[in-house]
């Protein structure tokens, strides 16, 4: 999950952080570092266009729980299957009739506000079947707790022109 939300901190914003555990230690703030990559802009904005969407759009993975949110979020949900399952198989199965270790993982990783990225939400439920209606819904009340504490202050939902 670290490496997950690195890089989409990296997409959110053109820089990639080098992860630290402290915000303080011995009373000195540690200061964020950053890795400048080069990449063309047309693509990042792509990705971003399709992390809109995903949380935003009606047909969008995680738009159930992300688009009643009050600030906006871009993302990505994913499946990480555990055990190999013939297509076929896999079609008549549910998750939830399966063997609890041979379930997939569920991942979703995002970043808001969208227009102006600040803070990066990545989850994975181990086990937990698919990443937007399972690790979805946990980062939407990280992000409703957040905007409660007040960490969004400054944001207002504003729709960025198609």
């Amino acid at each position: 999950p670290m490496q997950l939300a690195r890089y989409t901190a990296f997409l959110a914003t053109k820089k990639l952080p080098t992860p630290h555990l402290a915000h303080k230690i011995a009373g000195k703030v540690v200061e964020p570092k950053y890795k400048n990559i080069e990449v063309n802009d047309y693509f990042l904005d792509t990705i971003r266009k399709g992390m809109y969407d995903v949380c935003n759009a009606p047909r969008g993975t995680a738009h159930r729980t992300m688009s009643h949110l009050p600030i906006l979020v871009a993302g990505k949900t994913g499946t990480s299957q555990v055990v190999s399952i013939p297509q076929s198989e896999k079609r008549r199965m549910k998750e939830s009739q399966m063997e609890y270790y041979s379930r997939s993982h569920a991942l979703f990783t995002s970043y808001a506000p969208f227009n102006h990225p600040k803070f990066v939400v990545t989850v994975l439920v181990e086990h937990g079947g698919h990443g937007g209606s399972t690790s979805g819904p946990i980062a939407a009340e990280i992000y409703k707790w957040m905007f409660k504490k007040g960490y969004f202050k400054d944001e207002i939902k504003i729709t960025p022109k198609k």
